[in-house]
């Protein structure tokens, strides 16, 4: 008798749902995701805004950038960061043709507009050669 008593009680736990335990939050599974926490929309609202923070920054020191090197002739770069070297604008003759990273030891050279690398190189000054040579056919 004492064993139904216990398995009706694992039952009965396995089909309450786990919101009041655990803080209120409660476990869901979308379409082509794993189970996740469920968020409260003001937390999705602060995630949209740090977005459009980054992404405007980002605009903006590619802007400095550019008008850096806007008077200049032959090949050059600087930092879109002035606190890094991780991130290096390029241009040819005073037009933006790109941006050359840092990964790791690798350099990764990525055209204007482009979402993906032109070249993945070891050194970086192959990772600015390509990217001209890249800027040139276009």
């Amino acid at each position: 008798m004492k064993l139904r008593r216990y398995s009706r009680r694992l039952a009965l736990m396995a089909s309450t749902p786990l919101g009041p335990l655990f803080g209120g939050s409660r476990l869901r599974a979308n379409e082509g995701e794993a189970m996740g926490t469920c968020q409260p929309p003001d937390v999705e609202v602060i995630k949209d805004a740090e977005r459009i923070v980054y992404r405007e920054k980002w605009r903006i020191h590619e802007e400095r950038a550019a008008g850096q090197l806007a008077g200049t002739t032959s090949l050059r770069w600087t930092r879109l960061f002035p606190e890094t070297p991780v991130i290096r604008v390029v241009t040819i003759d005073g037009v933006v043709v790109g941006q050359v990273r840092r990964n790791g030891g690798r350099w990764i050279a990525t055209g204007v507009g482009q979402r993906g690398p032109v070249t993945d190189c070891d050194t970086f000054r192959a990772a600015v050669l390509a990217l001209a040579c890249e800027a040139q056919r276009s």
